[in-house]
């Protein structure tokens, strides 16, 4: 919510300074809050704290505990990825509780010809002269890593199914 930041005119050479939440949501904000499900218990329990009393409680040690109003036009869009990948033991499992302050919106996985779009509007943006065969190069290389993916999770699901049951048969 608050971070330490050097400031030379300070006794101890920093001074804390709110973060994009802090600075959001007592300005009246939009905020997008990219995977906030790697995000720590701590500060999802300081969000949802927040967003249910429309109010943040700071507090620094050695100073009382300050109180910021939720400003008008304060709006929170939050994303998240499944539970499952590369970083499945860091996501929070983060409940019905936090999910009903949200309207879930469901997506759908990009096209070939959506990313290729996509690609061609980075390299465009970032000024770099690229082939588009690389680019659709690229693309196809993604989309064949996703299929992959997914036929190796599926088959491990399977496997792993097949073990529960065989030992089911085996206590039987």
């Amino acid at each position: 919510m608050n971070r330490y930041i050097g400031d030379n005119k300070s006794i101890s050479g920093i001074k804390i300074e709110g973060g994009a939440f802090y600075k959001a949501f007592t300005k009246g904000k939009i905020l997008i809050l990219d995977e906030i499900n790697l995000a720590s218990k701590e500060v999802l329990d300081c969000i949802g704290q927040a967003l249910d009393n429309r109010v943040l409680s700071t507090e620094l040690t050695g100073k009382p505990l300050k109180s910021h109003k939720m400003k008008k036009n304060f709006a929170l869009i939050a994303t998240q990825n499944p539970l499952k990948g590369s970083f499945i033991n860091k996501r929070q499992n983060l409940g019905y509780a936090f999910f009903s302050r949200f309207q879930k919106v469901n997506c759908d996985k990009f096209s070939e010809d959506d990313l290729l779009e996509i690609a061609k509007g980075l390299v465009k943006k970032d000024k770099i002269q690229v082939d588009e065969n690389i680019l659709r190069n690229i693309v196809k290389f993604h989309m064949d890593w996703e299929k992959e993916k997914s036929k190796k999770s599926k088959k491990e699901k399977k496997d792993k199914e097949r073990n529960i049951k065989k030992k089911r048969d085996d206590k039987k």
